[in-house]
């Protein structure tokens, strides 16, 4: 009896040992899966974060290229619009009229007469300062649209556009030059709007019919004007003439008349003139509204 209990004793205790063995097996087991499951999350985590900071560049990236992007295309915007104009005076009892303008290395001169002088070239300058200003050909008396390459001109040095006589030393117009953005973007819509008005009778005269602009176009229609010996169309601020522009002669036997106002800047004047040049009266006037 006492040797059946010592050999059961003696099972229970290998079973114990048996038992905590395959405890001890299982444990570090559980903790390695437990162990690569960590490094699994962790590794997720890692491309989660690797794939962030990509995304991140990405988006730095795009919004400094399209920062790039708008900062080309502004630039390219104020070349576009960087027009310098301006309207011919006439200087030291001198006559001169017209527009200048300046643009992609062109000056244009529109509408333009002066006085004869024996030798009149044209010049930039700043201000009146012929001897420092530079110097671009001769100017065609007899042709109202003139064109002269200033490609070569250091435009930020001038500010004025001057007809002077060589050979007497004597300025006989000026154009101020004027390079504001926003008035070159008054001046387009001026120019896409469109100037209507009446024409009335000056001086004991008498004038009848409308004026229209449109789309750089002065039309004249159920016109009649009494008659002059020397009559032309101008735009002009109120009744001033002399400071006007002029755009070709009036036919009295027609009705409807069509002039190239185009190259005005019709933010200038808001009048339209019948103007005698031989006795310098104003036959008739058209006041404009929008």
């Amino acid at each position: 009896m006492k040797k059946m209990l010592f050999s059961l004793t003696g099972l229970i205790v290998v079973l114990s040992i048996v038992l905590a063995a395959c405890g001890q097996s299982e444990t570090p087991a559980s903790n390695a899966a437990s162990g690569n499951s960590a490094s699994a999350t962790t590794a997720s985590n890692s491309t989660g974060s690797d794939n962030a900071s990509s995304g991140d560049n990405a988006g730095a990236s795009n919004a400094s290229s399209s920062d790039d992007m708008m900062a080309d295309a502004a630039s390219g915007d104020n070349m576009a619009d960087a027009v310098l104009t301006g309207t011919f005076e006439g200087q030291n009892d001198m006559k001169a009229a017209g527009t200048a303008a300046i643009e992609n290395g062109q000056l244009k001169l529109s509408g333009f007469s002066v006085s004869e002088g024996p030798d009149l070239h044209i010049y930039l300058a700043k201000g009146d300062d012929v001897a420092d200003g530079m110097e671009f050909g001769k100017i065609d008396l007899k042709s109202a649209d003139q064109t002269f390459d200033v490609s070569k001109a250091d435009l930020s040095k001038y500010d004025s556009v001057l007809i002077y006589c060589q050979k007497a030393h004597v300025i006989f117009g000026k154009a101020a030059l004027d390079s504001k953005m926003a008035d070159h973007m008054d001046n387009m819509a001026a120019d896409s709007a469109k100037l209507t008005g009446s024409f009335e009778g000056q001086n004991e005269m008498k004038a009848a019919g409308t004026a229209t602009i449109e789309n750089g176009q002065l039309k004249l229609s159920g016109f009649s004007v009494s008659e002059g010996p020397d009559l032309h169309v101008y735009l002009a601020k109120g009744d001033d003439a002399a400071n006007g522009m002029e755009f070709g002669k009036i036919n009295l036997k027609s009705a409807d008349q069509t002039f190239d106002v185009s190259k005005a800047d019709l933010s200038k004047y808001d009048t339209v003139l019948i103007y005698c040049q031989k006795a310098h009266v104003i036959f008739g006037k058209a006041a404009l509204q929008a």
